[in-house]
């Protein structure tokens, strides 16, 4: 089959598992609304910086502002950044995002391909191969979320060159040009993956020895006899390894690498034994609806399902009359990486797992999320079940594999692809307008991939920023959470000032700090996101300090010509406040008040802080805990430029809707303007916009 065809059958096939994805190429980006946004993110800043004539391998603060992070240490797959950031550069976000997904799912297929043909010298083998392991259930889950996990194909292309180094002509011009492209494939591919396959070529090395000793003489005289073309090789990779991986291993040597804390990781986010025999409910097929899902929780990293017909053909290989020494051999390759995807999490007791031991030993310190050890495992069982079925001799066999491509295809199948919107809105757009050199967001959360994305279409540097936890140490979240009060805007039910008398008096001082902190670093831009958990009661927290942070006062303006006025919004976690400003000597009549609070609470009313002296009622209104203001359309009262009145409560309420109506007739010439530290420049229900003045 020509080169042309497969990639047209791995296109066909990407865009069938990845449906309707296809239809929402250019509105949405493919995946779950997670992780998915941190990768575009990447991706989009790489193609901002090579639009600018910039260096994106460097220091930048365009995430973490005014800090900033080395951004070479802060990615985890070359070719994922790599592809993204050139199509980005000429192409619109999310299309150009999207179009990385295909392509690297689109290479998994060739790839796959390739290597299954070779061992089976079958087409339609090559093919079944492709699927069971290029468009794995475990891959199409990370189109879901981790751009940078996608490709696998190294994993073929390191087993083609295997085979070629075996063949008679190991060091042919044809060769060398696939030991270049699978070096390629390993080092642009993700960091994790190069350990990965680097402790499992060591395990394959040690079986080799044990149970192919007759070969070692001749894999001997191979290397003898070109030895000088094998140094070639090997030198040419290590210096690509160095200079791609020079950031990270300068961080190793000097002990500024970072390695989270990822103990509760590898507890949580490792796959249950189930997972691997059973359908995780993260991706759902039209085909295994019916059937029994694991018991685990919806994860992306417990995605790890070897397939009903996959797992039927390794069985079927290791109970038919395979040689036995091929099949100790491959059972062997599969149990080593087998057993460390089981790592050691909630649901795997059993003390002596080997990741128990190892997890605290480098390199396998980096890899905390142990089920994706699985892309090994899932690699020999996938020769396995090739090797069965190039065996099988009768006469309806095409027939058979006709069925199996059907029916694997069918397995993987989702109801719906997971896919989530653009994020690119009005508010969007409005930030981008605005003065200021970064821009904050609220609720404060460095691992909230949506914010990277965001910070894109403001085409501004933002204070927040999901990064690589390899270079997210304390120096880049230093700002955020130790030289400040910033991080008190992150959401927590364990912020005292959700008990704390003091801690609420004492949020005057941290407002007053903040706003010089914000203006100091010309962070001119703060905008509250209303559309994730805001309204939880995670973020009960969050909503309170808000409350007081960006407590509005209306500046009033004369009502000569228009008559009179409304003022209506909701405050959220506040004992209410609506503050009213007089720029001028005048007249204001205060002609109705109405104010619906979620539980019972009283109101009064203040001018310049004095009780008002003219007699005023608040008087139950038609609405649970709502109160209303007599009389109407009747209270009168003089001001003074720099006036300001006060309708308040001492309650902390949870929701209080209100509307005020007035009129304001100015008398005086002498105009003092209110000096507020904010303006609200923008408000719908995803977000409000603050500008710091």
């Amino acid at each position: 089959m020509s080169w042309l065809k497969i990639i047209g059958i791995s296109l066909l096939f990407t865009l069938i598992l990845t449906f309707p994805s296809i239809l929402h190429v250019g509105s949405s980006f493919i995946g779950d609304g997670w992780d998915n946004y941190q990768q575009a993110g990447y991706q989009a800043f790489v193609g901002k910086s090579l639009r600018e004539g910039q260096n994106p391998l460097v220091h930048t603060n365009f995430w973490r502002y005014p800090i900033g992070f080395d951004f070479s240490r802060a990615f985890d797959s070359y070719l994922a950044i790599g592809l993204g950031g050139i199509l980005s550069t000429v192409l619109p976000m999310p299309f150009s995002y999207n179009l990385v997904i295909y392509l690297l799912l689109l290479l998994n297929g060739v790839t796959s391909y390739y290597f299954f043909r070779k061992i089976s010298d079958n087409t339609t083998l090559g093919i079944i191969g492709a699927i069971m392991y290029g468009f794995s259930f475990y891959v199409l889950s990370k189109a879901g979320s981790h751009a940078n996990l996608i490709f696998i194909g190294a994993v073929p292309l390191i087993g083609l060159s295997i085979l070629r180094i075996r063949s008679d002509m190991p060091t042919s011009k044809k060769s060398l040009t696939l030991y270049a492209i699978t070096i390629a494939a390993i080092l642009l591919g993700a960091m994790q993956y190069i350990i990965m396959i680097g402790i499992q070529l060591i395990w394959i090395a040690i079986l080799y020895l044990l149970l192919y000793r007759s070969d070692i003489a001749m894999l001997k005289e191979k290397f003898s006899k070109h030895f000088t073309t094998w140094l070639t090789l090997i030198v040419c990779s290590l210096t690509a390894f160095l200079l791609l991986f020079n950031a990270q291993l300068s961080a190793l040597l000097s002990g500024n690498f970072i390695f989270f804390a990822r103990a509760e990781v590898l507890k949580h986010a490792t796959p249950s034994i189930t997972d691997f025999f059973l359908p995780n409910s993260y991706l759902t097929s039209f085909l295994l609806l019916p059937f029994p899902h694991s018991l685990s929780d919806s994860s992306i990293e417990k995605v790890v399902f070897f397939g009903y017909i996959e797992l039927v053909l390794m069985l079927l290989f290791f109970v038919t009359s395979h040689a036995r020494k091929l099949k100790l051999f491959l059972g062997l390759a599969f149990l080593f990486p087998f057993l460390l995807s089981l790592g050691y999490g909630d649901y795997n007791h059993f003390f002596l797992l080997p990741y128990r031991f190892l997890s605290h030993i480098f390199p396998f310190t980096g890899i905390a999320e142990a089920g994706r050890f699985a892309v090994i495992s899932l690699f020999i069982m996938s020769i396995a079940g090739v090797l069965f079925l190039q065996k099988l001799r009768f006469n309806n066999k095409k027939i058979l594999l006709l069925l199996i491509i059907t029916t694997l295809m069918l397995e993987r199948a989702t109801v719906a692809f997971p896919l989530s919107p653009s994020l690119h809105d009005k508010y969007t757009t409005i930030v981008k307008g605005l003065d200021g050199n970064a821009v904050l967001d609220i609720p404060i959360n460095p691992y909230y991939g949506r914010y990277n994305m965001l910070s894109i279409y403001y085409d501004k540097p933002i204070v927040n920023g999901y990064i690589h936890w390899s270079a997210d140490g304390t120096r880049e979240q230093s700002f955020l959470f130790h030289d400040s009060y910033l991080s008190l805007f992150s959401c927590s039910e364990n912020d005292p000032v959700l008990t704390s008398k003091t801690e609420q008096e004492f949020q005057t001082v941290i407002n007053q700090q903040l706003h010089t902190l914000l203006r100091d670093n010309n962070i001119k831009t703060v905008v509250v996101h209303k559309d994730d958990k805001f309204y939880h009661t995670i973020c009960t927290n969050v909503r309170q300090r808000l409350a007081t942070f960006f407590e509005q006062t209306y500046s009033l303006s004369s009502t000569k010509n228009t008559g009179q006025q409304q003022l209506q919004d909701t405050i959220l976690e506040a004992k209410p406040k609506v503050s009213l400003y007089f720029p001028s000597k005048g007249v204001f009549y205060l002609d109705g008040a109405y104010f619906a609070p979620s539980q019972q609470a009283d109101f009064s009313i203040s001018l310049n802080n004095s009780p008002l002296e003219e007699k005023y009622e608040f008087v139950p209104g038609p609405d649970a805990y709502s109160r209303e203001l007599i009389p109407k359309q009747t209270i009168k009262i003089a001001v003074e430029a720099g006036s300001e009145i006060t309708i308040f409560s001492k309650t902390l309420v949870r929701q209080t809707a209100y509307s005020v109506w007035y009129r304001y007739e100015p008398e005086g010439n002498e105009i003092i303007p209110l000096k507020e530290p904010f303006e609200k420049v923008y408000d719908d229900e995803k977000a409000t916009i603050y500008s710091i003045n």
